[in-house]
C-alpha cells in the first residue's frame, strides 16, 4: 500500500505540474481585422500596437478583406477577433423594418442594433471612436465578445481610443500615408505615441 500510495501521489504531482506548465506557456494572441482602404489599415496597425505596447497579448493582422461585410463575416468565422466599422454598418446587419419598428430614432435604433449583435452574433461593440468612419459613420470597434472575456484587460486597453481620434486627426494619417508616404504603422504609432497612449507615457 505504501508503494502505491507514493506512486499516485507522484503521478498525480507530475500531472499538475503539467498542467500548470501547459498554462503558463499558452501563446496568449488576438487577431486585428481590416480592409485595405488606408483608413482601416491605419486603424489596424493602431489597435495592433495599442495592444501589444499595454498588455502581453501578440497580435496578428489580416488586412485586405473585403470592406465592411467582408471584416464581420470574418469575425463571426472566427478569423479575426476585432476590426474597426462605423455606427451605419451595426445597422445594416439588420433590416430596416428590424430596427426601427419602434420610430424612436437613429439612437435608439443604434442601441438595439448592439444588443442584437451581442444577442445573436456575441459581438460586442465599443462607444465611438470619436471620428467618421470614411466620413459616413461613427467609427466603432466590433470585438468578438469571447476575446473579450478570455483576455479581461482589453477592455480598458481597447478603450482607450474611445473618443478620442478626431476627424482632423484621422485626416492627418491618411494625408501622411498617401502623401509623404510615411507607411500606415509609422503613422499609427506616431498618433499613439504623441497622444501618450503607448505604455510608459
Amino acid at each position: 500500500m505504501g508503494l502505491e500510495h507514493l506512486f499516485c501521489t507522484t503521478a498525480e504531482t507530475l500531472l499538475a505540474f503539467t498542467f500548470d506548465a501547459c498554462r503558463e506557456t499558452e501563446k496568449k494572441a488576438v487577431t486585428v481585422g481590416a480592409g485595405s482602404d488606408t483608413e482601416s489599415v491605419i486603424l489596424g496597425n493602431m489597435f495592433r500596437e495599442l495592444i501589444e505596447s499595454n498588455t502581453d497579448i501578440e497580435v496578428k493582422t489580416l488586412f485586405g478583406l473585403d470592406g465592411i461585410s467582408g471584416c464581420f463575416d470574418a469575425l463571426k468565422e472566427g478569423h479575426i477577433d476585432m476590426f474597426v466599422g462605423d455606427m451605419g454598418a451595426a445597422l445594416s446587419f439588420f433590416s430596416a423594418e428590424s430596427v426601427n419598428k419602434d420610430n424612436k430614432g437613429i439612437e435608439r435604433a443604434y442601441e438595439a442594433a448592439v444588443s442584437r449583435m451581442m444577442s445573436e452574433h456575441h459581438i460586442d461593440i465599443s462607444k465611438p471612436l470619436g471620428y467618421k468612419f470614411n466620413h459616413t459613420g461613427a467609427a466603432c470597434n466590433f470585438v468578438r465578445r469571447e476575446v473579450l472575456e478570455h483576455y479581461p484587460e482589453l477592455k480598458e486597453v481597447l478603450g482607450k481610443l474611445e473618443g478620442r481620434i478626431s476627424d482632423a486627426a484621422m485626416a492627418e494619417m491618411i494625408r501622411q500615408v498617401n502623401v509623404i508616404g510615411i507607411g500606415a504603422p509609422e503613422a499609427a504609432w506616431r498618433f499613439l505615441k504623441d497622444n501618450k497612449f503607448l505604455n510608459g507615457q
